[in-house]
């Protein structure tokens, strides 16, 4: 299956995010020993598991790998509220105040 997320401006433009492809594999691939098999059944070298860097389709090769975090989910264990700093943080998200600045991707 395809799933795309696609937001409209208010000028008619549209912006499309979060781009996947889930399961597109006939049947899973058979690996050689010095590859990791994702759980959509590619293979990759298994030097690129828990390297913070999504190689496998469905990010199965960071997504079970300890010390890991990318704030999608949580705020990896920080304390967003802490009393002896001068900052709370909050998850949220958005534009960035200018075209072309900001991370490429989330």
């Amino acid at each position: 299956s395809v799933t795309v997320e696609v937001v409209q401006g208010s000028t008619g433009d549209v912006a499309v995010d979060d781009v996947g492809f889930h399961r597109c594999f006939a049947a899973a691939e058979e690996c050689m020993a010095d590859e990791w098999q994702c759980k959509s059944g590619q293979c990759i070298p298994a030097g690129k598991v828990c390297d913070l860097v999504q190689d496998c389709f469905d990010n199965s090769d960071e997504d079970s790998c300890l010390g890991n975090c990318n704030f999608e989910k949580d705020t990896c264990g920080w304390d967003t509220e802490a009393a002896y700093d001068d900052f709370n943080w909050m998850m949220a998200q958005g534009q960035t105040g200018s075209y072309g600045t900001g991370p490429d991707a989330d």
